[in-house]
């Protein structure tokens, strides 16, 4: 292994760019405001579009300070407060995990100057919004989308973002400018009310914030690096993680093109902005829109730098075209110029670890299009492609990829959904325009999105195609559709989920679980029901199973103290409701 550590990001842009982001967070809320130049709660009043002299327009928005904990603003002042991302007349470059405030809301927020204005110290993640909730006046952590995190070099596990009282919070901060942190008390509302979301799909094929789909249609990327600032034996690394990438996932052609020699003149304050001369570079000594450029030490400091070793340490993407192409009969937009910026000091702070070419493979994976598979999906413990790192790929991240780098298919899916009846039955149906060959459809159905089971099989043929489920389990149901030739081989054409109504849920409080508490699982079904509860390592061993009649309609369990830090899968059964959660033991 060679010694150094590197995170990537990529995604896209070219009418939109997207990225992934890397950060590796302050140990706790204390050393993040010792790490600001100012901290305040302040509300968004207005927002306006501010051009620069590279071309680049920013959406800055104006803050009220309503209450300061460090810095120098008053009460009433206001002040701009500028993302990262930005757009011109032709494209935009959308940073993953950057920070959009609704005007009218309120935020604790955590501030930095860059270049003569004020951004987040680092995009969403230390960032809490103000809730008006019955227990009071609450600041709940904004951060999430598009942002994974990497171990601290020094070891020291970060304190989990929680919700927390806002005044009590408030006053810690300002307790800990004397130089001592004590967390305040956590909130008593429930942890789920920090994503206000629906399950998320099993794949996501639209990274950032963009709605659309984008794919490299040649996927024989073509990867160089530039030689100013790359770490001793990168090469070989690098050889490494292609190879890995290309024997996981078979469709896509990665191939290591070796360094170069490129140095940006950094137009517009980006080495990668519309009027630098990444581009002209890529189409004159690279290999055009097949290029993907690593660039080392972030050149044009447009990267907060490390406040020691904590900070965004990557950022990167790729340009998506305005240009569309059919595939899988869904309209895709073409991806083409891949990058990567390396923040400064990420060497240093990582000078040697066994972890850096799996996280670079995760980064990888985000410049094919692929974004996270998020850590409450069923089964995504284990995955490459979750949020918090560090797993090599695995079969959901396989299938994902697969699914938008297969080979052309004999069939023309033109619609494929699942609707619920007015008798509560899951009616599937899809629609072919073209098959040609021998063999059958298969429907498959799963209760987490891991484990599927056959429901019906149909001869390949053209035409509308409809099933009934007349038995489907109270909660998420996954359908998923494939092609089974007459050889054997498989495609997979496509997955739809539908939930209904459960009388059965499950929590983890808090979560993460610190090694230092007693985590609880918060179990809620009909008073008098016989309930299953299995705890699952993320390699796929049980730890735990035991059968609960439960005398209470909500109950709260201890978790065992003994087990191990990791991710961990819970289960919960009860007949033919099946419900599931994912926590962090720390």
């Amino acid at each position: 292994m060679k010694s150094f550590f590197l995170l990537l990001l990529f995604g896209a842009f070219f009418s939109r760019t997207l990225s992934a982001t890397t950060i590796v967070p302050f140990a706790h809320l204390g050393e993040a405001t010792f790490y600001s130049d100012a901290v305040v709660l302040a509300r968004a009043v207005h927002e306006q579009d501010s051009r620069t002299s590279g071309g680049m327009t920013f959406r800055d928005v104006t803050f009220q300070v309503k209450t300061l904990v460090k810095g120098t603003f008053q009460p009433g002042e206001e002040f701009v407060l500028r993302p990262e991302s930005w757009f011109t007349e032709d494209f935009a470059m959308d940073v993953a995990g950057d920070f959009a405030p609704e005007i009218g809301k309120t935020y604790l927020l955590w501030l930095t100057p860059h270049q003569g204005i004020w951004r987040a110290q680092m995009l969403s993640w230390y960032v809490f919004e103000e809730r008006n909730t019955p227990d009071g006046t609450l600041l709940v952590p904004f951060s999430g989308n598009g942002m994974e995190t990497a171990a601290r070099p020094d070891g020291i596990v970060p304190e989990p973002l929680d919700i927390y009282d806002r005044d009590e919070l408030i006053q810690a901060l300002r307790h800990s400018l004397s130089g001592a942190w004590t967390a305040p008390l956590k909130s008593n509302t429930p942890a789920g009310m920090l994503e206000e979301r629906t399950a998320p799909d099993f794949c996501d094929f639209s990274l950032g914030t963009s709605t659309y789909l984008c794919r490299w249609q040649n996927p024989a990327l073509n990867v160089y690096y530039a030689q100013t600032g790359a770490p001793a034996g990168f090469g070989t690394s690098l050889d490494n993680i292609l190879i890995t990438m290309k024997a996981s996932y078979t469709a896509i052609l990665p191939s290591n093109q070796g360094q170069v020699s490129f140095t940006s003149d950094c137009v517009g304050g980006a080495a990668t902005s519309s009027s630098s001369n990444f581009l002209t570079f890529c189409n004159t000594a690279l290999s055009g829109t097949s290029s993907a450029l690593i660039i080392f030490d972030d050149p044009c400091s447009e990267i907060t730098d490390l406040s020691g070793c904590s900070g965004v340490l990557a950022r990167g993407g790729s340009f998506a075209y305005t240009s569309t192409h059919t595939f899988k009969s869904e309209s895709w937009r073409d991806a083409g110029y891949g990058f990567v910026i390396v923040n400064n000091g990420v060497t240093t702070c990582y000078p040697s670890t066994s972890l850096y070419e799996i996280l670079i493979t995760h980064e990888l994976t985000h410049v094919y299009r692929l974004d996270h598979i998020s850590t409450s999906a069923p089964g995504a413990p284990g995955q490459n492609m979750n949020p918090n790192c560090c797993n090599p790929i695995n079969t959901l991240d396989v299938s994902c990829m697969n699914y938008s780098y297969d080979i052309a298919l004999p069939v023309e899916l033109i619609q494929f959904d699942v609707q619920k009846t007015a008798r509560q039955e899951a009616l599937v149906s899809w629609t072919v325009g073209m098959a040609t060959g021998s063999g059958h459809f298969v429907l498959e159905h799963s209760p987490d999105g891991r484990h599927f089971s056959e429901l019906a099989t149909m001869p390949i043929g053209n035409g509308h195609f409809e099933w009934l489920d007349h038995h489907p389990l109270a909660g998420l149901n996954y359908y998923r559709l494939l092609q089974k030739d007459a050889d054997g081989s498989i495609h997979y054409l496509g997955w739809r989920s539908l939930r209904f109504e459960q009388d059965l849920s499950l929590k983890i409080l808090p979560n993460p679980v610190s090694h230092t508490e007693a985590g609880m699982l918060e179990l809620t079904c009909p008073l008098g029901a016989e309930v299953q509860v299995e705890i699952i390592r993320a390699d796929g061993v049980v730890v735990s199973k035991e059968t609960l009649a439960n005398t209470l309609e909500m109950q709260r369990l201890p978790l065992d103290a003994s087990l191990q830090p990791g991710l961990y899968h819970v289960v919960a059964s009860m007949g033919k409701q099946v419900v599931s959660s994912v926590f962090v033991k720390n």
